[in-house]
Order: C-alpha cells, then sequence, then structure tokens
C-alpha cells in the first residue's frame, strides 16, 4: 500500500526489482489545485502475475480485487485525513465514504483495509472504532 502518492489521475505502473521481481503499482491521483500542486493521491502494490481489478474511488481511498488461491481478495488502500484538519467535513466525507466502500464490498471476498489514520491525543476516535467492530462483525 502506499499514501499520498502525489500523482495525477489513475493508472498503472510497471516496476522491476534489482532482483528481477517483477510488480505492478496501481495509483488513483487528483487533478492539480488551483495552485498547480497535487495533494493527494493513493495506491496499491502487487505482484504482477496477480491479475487485479482496481478502482479509484477518491483521492484517498483505491481498492483492487483480485483471487488468490481461488478466494476473491479485496484490498482498500485508505489515508485518513489528521484529526487536527481545520475542516471537520473532510474527516467526516472521509469516514463516510470509507463506510460506504466497505459496506459495497462482497461478503465472501476476503477484506484488507491497509491504511494511515493519524489520531491527535484527546480526539474523540468513536466512528474509527465502529469501522473496525463492524469488520469483526461486532454490535
Amino acid at each position: 500500500m502506499q499514501e499520498t502518492t502525489h500523482l495525477k489521475g489513475s493508472g498503472v505502473i510497471n516496476i522491476t526489482t534489482n532482483s528481477g521481481d517483477k510488480y505492478n503499482f496501481y495509483y488513483g491521483g487528483i487533478n492539480e489545485n488551483k495552485k498547480g500542486k497535487i495533494n493527494g493521491g493513493v495506491g496499491i502494490i502487487v505482484r504482477s502475475e496477480l491479475e487485479a481489478d482496481f478502482k479509484p474511488v477518491t483521492e484517498r481511498v483505491c481498492m483492487i480485487t483480485t483471487c488468490i488461491d481461488d478466494r476473491k481478495h479485496t484490498i482498500i488502500s485508505a489515508y485518513a485525513p489528521t484529526f487536527s484538519e481545520k475542516n471537520p467535513q473532510i474527516r467526516e466525507d472521509f469516514y463516510s465514504d470509507l463506510d460506504s466502500i466497505v459496506e459495497s464490498v462482497s461478503k465472501r471476498n476476503i477484506l484488507t483495509i491497509a491504511g494511515i489514520s493519524m489520531p491527535r491525543q484527546g480526539v474523540d476516535t468513536a466512528h474509527i472504532r465502529r469501522i473496525w467492530v463492524d469488520l469483526e462483525g461486532e454490535s
């Protein structure tokens, strides 16, 4: 998983390591802001022999679905806004989007959420706990 790619648009980059291993880097970015700067974007790196269905969802969330050992796996890459974000609507939109994306994944798929969240001490993180509790099947 890769956060903050700073790449424009979405696509795939083929990577070959020095040892000859091959990977595909799937990324979803955003267009430039008013100042010409690209601030977001997320991505996922997988071995090139895995056929993956890639979907960039937002500038902070992307996902792939692939088959491993005859089981479908969905991997979500998410880059959460910090809790010091001045606009609380950005945080609310992110967690609402993430919740909807998780709900859209088939219950038969193995679901992995890889991401980064940077909460600050003393901040209420109940909405994060709710997502993880839902994933664990508790109420």
